[in-house]
């Protein structure tokens, strides 16, 4: 079996953390954006569209505290950051698959 060099995948890792960092931030911007321009929305939808910011604004923040956190893990070598990590990845994927199906 082929030796992979450590450092590598703690480049790989802190890459792919920092990128999902940019996309919670994204996901934040999005909600926040929506939250000031459009408090003009029909009565008939408000409930809905109140309730997909409040979705989005959870999300992100949740993926963003989940790539600091994985990024830090990395960074720093802490194998119990990283089993965090797994294990809330793991906890909230179905959680956040349910929240947009619905």
């Amino acid at each position: 079996m082929a030796k992979v060099n450590k450092m590598c995948v703690k480049t790989v890792a802190i890459a792919f953390n920092v990128l999902f960092g940019v996309l919670g931030c994204l996901l934040l911007g999005v909600a926040l954006y929506a939250m000031t321009i459009y408090d003009e929305v029909d009565e008939e939808d408000y409930d809905s569209f109140h309730k997909g910011r409040i979705a989005v604004l959870v999300i992100g923040t949740i993926i963003l505290i989940m790539s600091c956190l994985g990024a830090l893990g990395a960074y720093l070598e802490t194998q119990w950051v990283l089993i965090l990590v797994c294990i809330s990845i793991l906890l909230l994927f179905p959680q956040e698959s349910i929240i947009r199906i619905t």
